[in-house]
């Protein structure tokens, strides 16, 4: 997995949405403390926020219901003016319930969507895509988005990139075995972190040379590469 960044409610905690919301970020919790350098990937993020940002910029977080970047924003103390996006209402849910929790859900916009289906004349100064392209099906559907990613982000602006990319090369298998060991070791349930693990052999997963190529297609400059793990 490699880490990129490029220039250029109220809620009712007794609910069933809720117990399936917040039991769904524990899960993530999980698999943040069991797989390999998915915490650090955050942590970096942090420091190039904190790099980059002042409390005057405009940051789009895309697919926002993974809910990490809602507590690393939070984290640095600076909190910018921050829009997070996400197509599936649960995952946005999630990141409304952890922005409460932070006392900050008044301070960020959540909008239930994709990318493309924000207002036209929206522009940022610095957007995240964590942990989105694998998911996105077909070559031609990752070179839409990430055009689109582009299209979003103002002059002299930021893309903090990071996704997973395997060689052809490698033994997919046995990285699963792996990571469900590592898991294991830090008390966490193979069954918790099996979604991840079967996303290993995912079609729509790159190598990186393809996914370098990609991203130039789209029309980026050469990225500024701060962070990589086997995964």
């Amino acid at each position: 997995m490699s880490c990129f960044w490029l220039k250029i409610l109220g809620t009712n905690p007794q609910s069933p949405i809720d117990v399936r919301v917040a039991d769904r970020i524990a899960r993530y919790r999980d698999l943040q403390r069991s797989v390999p350098g998915l915490e650090g990937i955050y942590e970096i993020v942090q420091a190039i926020l904190a790099e980059k940002l002042t409390a005057y910029d405009h940051v789009l977080i895309i697919w926002a219901g993974g809910c990490p970047e809602i507590e690393v924003i939070h984290g640095d103390k600076i909190m910018p003016n921050v829009t997070a996006v996400d197509p599936a209402a649960d995952n946005l849910r999630g990141a409304r319930l952890i922005a409460e929790r932070l006392g900050i859900r008044d301070e960020i916009e959540f909008i239930e969507g994709t990318l493309q289906q924000l207002p036209a004349e929206r522009v940022y100064d610095l957007v995240t895509s964590l942990l989105v392209t694998h998911t996105i099906s077909g070559r031609t559907a990752k070179l839409d988005y990430l055009k689109a990613t582009r299209g979003r982000i103002k002059s002299g602006g930021y893309l903090v990139l990071a996704d997973i990319c395997i060689e052809a090369s490698a033994d997919v298998e046995l990285l699963k075995s792996l990571y469900c060991a590592h898991a294991a070791r830090h008390g966490v349930a193979a069954d918790n972190i099996g979604i991840e693990m079967n996303s290993l052999s995912r079609p729509g997963i790159l190598t990186p040379s393809k996914f370098r190529g990609l991203r130039e297609w789209a029309g980026w400059a050469r990225p500024a590469e701060v962070f990589r793990t086997l995964w």
